[in-house]
């Protein structure tokens, strides 16, 4: 579904053309001891495509996190980030937005605990 929706927005001439500029790029959380989950509705695009802040992601394994922002910064400041953090804020959210499945390796309670909660979690907008 999320790369359903990324394909509609790609067919929009303006917001292809902010995706297309935008600097992407594959997040490797190889080392992370949590592995990255995903859902029925993957994608997660934050502060809206146009804005300077925004960051795309779907996670494409349990180690590895597609990204796409607008400037080449989100890039350094994902890496300077606590890998941990990231991953588990990433899962809260996939899980939050799910709508029936998640996928992973990650323990039951934690899907149970996140599952379904959308925009209660402010770390990324809902699409």
């Amino acid at each position: 579904m999320g790369l359903k929706i990324l394909m509609d927005a790609i067919q929009n001439e303006k917001v292809s053309q902010e995706i297309f500029d935008m600097h992407w790029w594959v997040h490797d959380f190889k080392d992370s001891l949590v592995p990255l989950i995903a859902s029925d509705r993957p994608l997660r695009i934050s502060n809206g495509i146009g804005d300077r802040e925004c960051v795309i992601s779907i996670p494409l394994t349990p180690s590895k996190l597609f990204i796409a922002a607008p400037i080449l910064e989100k890039k350094e400041a994902f890496i300077r980030m606590n890998q941990l953090e990231l991953v588990v804020k990433h899962n809260k959210v996939i899980a939050a937005c799910a709508d029936r499945r998640v996928y992973g390796h990650t323990g039951m309670l934690f899907v149970q605990r996140y599952l379904g909660i959308g925009d209660k979690i402010p770390f990324m907008k809902r699409v």
